[in-house]
């Protein structure tokens, strides 16, 4: 089981995400990884977003 987690902050609005997979398959979690970045580059705009998922070569993502 590979651990992968991303954590991004953006601007002055603080904008944070944290992304914590527990998967078995490390492109699945790169991939995953890369997407949510660009997702807060996107969504910098002044609310917070946690994202705390395990999965097993899922592709569930949710964003709030």
């Amino acid at each position: 089981m590979y651990t992968c987690a991303l954590y991004a902050t953006s601007g002055s609005a603080e904008f944070s995400i944290a992304v914590i997979f527990l998967t078995t398959c490390v492109e699945q979690c790169v991939y995953i990884m890369l997407v949510s970045w660009v997702a807060v580059r996107i969504m910098e705009n002044g609310f917070h977003a946690y994202v705390d998922q395990k999965t097993s070569c899922a592709e569930n993502r949710s964003v709030e």
